[in-house]
This record gives structure tokens, C-alpha cells and sequence, in this order.
């Protein structure tokens, strides 16, 4: 849910800070939780057929949400112990009436370690959170907490998100500065670097450092959807209602009437121009499951 301290506001913030996301945490207009869902389950139950001591282990699904992921999966296998970690009560109260079962830690995944034992988990899911979290500690984390021969699924966006949104922005800086200084008080500049920095670059970066934390990969894909915004109700949709950038909506207090004036200021500032006066770029994401070796 892809922003400038992402960090700050996951670790510092508390849960009830996210009160609101369980509302709309489920809109997937352009169907990139669902795609890239997909694609991790089929990944993760080719792997499990193979190796049916899973179905008696622990699962741990970190950043669950409303509990869709988990939702799928045990319709396929029976695990004896289902964990679902998520900073929201409300989405853990929502993932609770799909998964009766489902043992809910209200923590940030910083705090993982906290919770598990070493080595004690059979398969291990982390979906949509290297946007938000240093994904380099957290996969330090992840392999503390994971038993020999366990699996470990990933869906995250990378640095190539928005990649020509990204060049028209620093070509129009010091308009985009004004205008985000006007607005909210921030620096524009280094908004864009703290929002970078937690994110893969791309595929083969997030799979090398994978490998270097003690996983094989085993599977991976990478995949690309097309967002096109055509009006600011679009982009209202898409940021806030889409929960992407929700969190730094709120904490730079964007609301409808400020997103207006942004979308509009970006058309007329020229920002767009690759995309004939709307928004018009590419989410990668990438799969990847590996194993504990």
C-alpha cells in the first residue's frame, strides 16, 4: 500500500491509526492484488503437493489484511496452526469471520520476531509490505523465524513502479517542490528517496538478497499492470480508496478537495505529457516463492 515514512508510520503509528483501510482494503479496480494473488497460490500449492508435511505445520500470512490470501489457501490445505499479522483490528476482525480459526497479532512486521520462535515456521507469506518496511531487515527476520525446507511467498512492487512518472517529476522538480511545499510542508525531494529506499529495485535484486538470507527460489514471475487515471475521482480511487498510498495521504492530510488541486496542477504543469494529459503508467510487481535451505 505503497510513501514517504512508511517506515515512521508503521512502526510509530498505533493500530488504530488504520481504522479507517478495512473499509475500501478490498477495492481492487485494476485487479493487481487479486492477479499477483493468483499467481502466489498457484506457485505455493505446485510446491506443497510435493512436500505434504506442510499440511500439519504453521502458517503465517504477515500483512494479511482482511484475510483473502489465507482464505484461498486453506481451501486447498489443512494447516494446523493459522497466524494472520496485520496492524488493523478491524481487517483482523474482518480475516476472523473467513478463517474462524485464524490465531490475529495486532503488530507491525517489524516486530515479527517477537512472536515466533526460531525456526518453527512451515510457510511464510509477505504480500504488498517491502513498499512499507525495510524489506532487507525484514527478510533477516523471515529467516529466523522459518524451519528448514519452509516456504517463503513475496508479491512486491519494485522500483520500476511508475518509472516515467517518476522521470517527468524530476525534470519538473522545483515545480513540484513549490506546489508540494505549498501544500503540505514536506520536501518533495527526499519524500521520493525514503519511498524508494524500502523497495526492491526489481526482480533479481529482491531474489538475490533472498538467496543471500538462506533461500533457494524456486518460482518467480513478474508482472505489469497499466494505471490509467483519467480524472482526479480516478485518482482519488486509485491512491486513497485503493489503500496504495492511503497512509501518507493521512499523514500529509490529502484529502478530496487537496487531491483536486494536485491532479489538476500536474495536468497544467505538464507532468503527464507522456500520457497525452492523464495519468498513464506501469505497477510492476513481482512473485516469488523460495525455500528455506
Amino acid at each position: 500500500m505503497p510513501d514517504s515514512g512508511f517506515s515512521k508510520y508503521n512502526i510509530n503509528k498505533p493500530a488504530n491509526y488504520y481504522s479507517t483501510i478495512h473499509n475500501h482494503f478490498d477495492l481492487d479496480t485494476h485487479n493487481i492484488f487479486a492477479s499477483s494473488q493468483k499467481i502466489a497460490l498457484g506457485q505455493i500449492l505446485e510446491l506443497i503437493q510435493s512436500n505434504r508435511p506442510f499440511m500439519a505445520g504453521t502458517v503465517v500470512d504477515i500483512g494479511c489484511g482482511t484475510g483473502n490470501m489465507l482464505q484461498m489457501l486453506i481451501k486447498e490445505f489443512t494447516f494446523g496452526h493459522i497466524y494472520g499479522v496485520d496492524l488493523s483490528t478491524e481487517m483482523l476482525e474482518i480475516a476472523k469471520t473467513k478463517i474462524p480459526n485464524l490465531i490475529t497479532i495486532c503488530d507491525s512486521a517489524v516486530n515479527i520476531r517477537k512472536y515466533f520462535q526460531a525456526t518453527t515456521v512451515n510457510l511464510l507469506i509477505s504480500h504488498f509490505l517491502f513498499a512499507y518496511i525495510d524489506y532487507k531487515d525484514l527478510l533477516k527476520q523471515f529467516t529466523g523465524i522459518t524451519k528448514e525446507g519452509a516456504l517463503l511467498s513475496i508479491c512486491s512492487t519494485t522500483s520500476n513502479t511508475f518509472a516515467k512518472t517518476k522521470i517527468n517529476v524530476l525534470q519538473n522538480l522545483p515545480r513540484t517542490i513549490r506546489l508540494l511545499n505549498f501544500l503540505f510542508k514536506v520536501n518533495a525531494e527526499e519524500t521520493m528517496k525514503d519511498y524508494i529506499k524500502f523497495m526492491p529495485q526489481d526482480l533479481s535484486t529482491l531474489q538475490n538478497e533472498m538467496e543471500h538470507n538462506g533461500y533457494k527460489i524456486l518460482k518467480s514471475e513478474n508482472i505489469h499492470f497499466t494505471i490509467t487515471l483519467k480524472t482526479w475521482r480516478d485518482a482519488w480511487s486509485f491512491f486513497h480508496d485503493g489503500s496504495w498510498f492511503v497512509g501518507i495521504m493521512k499523514q500529509y492530510k490529502i484529502n478530496k478537495f487537496k487531491m483536486f488541486i494536485i491532479f489538476y496542477f500536474l495536468k497544467i504543469a505538464g507532468l503527464f505529457k507522456n500520457s497525452n494529459g492523464i495519468f498513464k503508467d506501469e505497477m510492476e510487481v513481482v512473485v516469488i516463492t523460495g525455500m528455506k535451505i
